[in-house]
């Protein structure tokens, strides 16, 4: 019989061998190669070939119509305005800041143009992702110029890509830009504190839906 402090120990023994077999296995699961995102290049990848090319600030304000009137919606609701949940669970920890998103609405509120839904990481320095929307399957409307105006079409979509510099609270630090329409839903997404490849991955689920 085997006494009760001598089966805790077994018990917590098996346990800890359980966790280190858990944890080797993580170290085995296969982790997404390093890619760097450099202007004036043509990655080679997977999903097809990806230009990537600078972007700047044009430094113009953004045009709006006459008739634009802003609107505050809820993110619960923006799956009845686009017929389909547009912004899809992010990976890396990135959930949405605030539940109420400013719209744009043009043409007897017909189009909706939505502009800096964010999504960040929990650490305030770390990874944070800006999303525009639009729901006429149009680019939305923006103030990123792209040196070359180049598309690639990757994972099936055509896309723009674009590396640069933003302004943060500590500084200026490299900023990724995309800009594609997928499922008659136009995207802008510009994101910071991100490594080339986690931006991809963004950029993956966001089209995969």
């Amino acid at each position: 019989m085997i006494r009760p402090h001598k089966w805790l120990i077994a018990a917590s023994a098996a346990a800890l061998i359980i966790a280190l077999g858990i944890g080797f296995a993580d170290q085995l699961q296969p982790k997404p190669a390093a890619i760097l995102l450099t202007a004036g290049q043509t990655l080679k990848l997977p999903g097809g070939d990806l230009w990537v090319q600078e972007f700047t600030r044009n430094g113009a304000k953004i045009a709006v119509p006459a008739d634009a009137k802003t609107v505050d919606l809820q993110a619960a609701n923006l799956s009845a305005i686009f017929g389909r949940d547009p912004i899809p669970a992010l990976p890396f920890g990135l959930k949405l800041e605030y539940e109420t998103i400013s719209a744009i609405v043009l043409n007897d509120e017909s189009v909706f143009l939505l502009s800096g839904i964010t999504y960040a990481s929990v650490d305030p320095a770390g990874a944070q992702v800006v999303i525009d929307l639009n729901d006429q399957g149009e680019l939305p409307l923006t103030d990123c110029f792209f040196v070359e105006e180049k598309p690639s079409t990757w994972e099936g979509v055509e896309l723009m890509i674009g590396v640069g510099q933003a302004e943060t609270e500590t500084g200026f630090a490299e900023q990724y830009v995309a800009r594609f329409v997928v499922n008659n839903i136009g995207y802008q997404i510009q994101a910071t504190g991100l490594r080339g490849e986690q931006f991809l991955a963004v950029l993956s689920a966001i089209i995969a839906g």
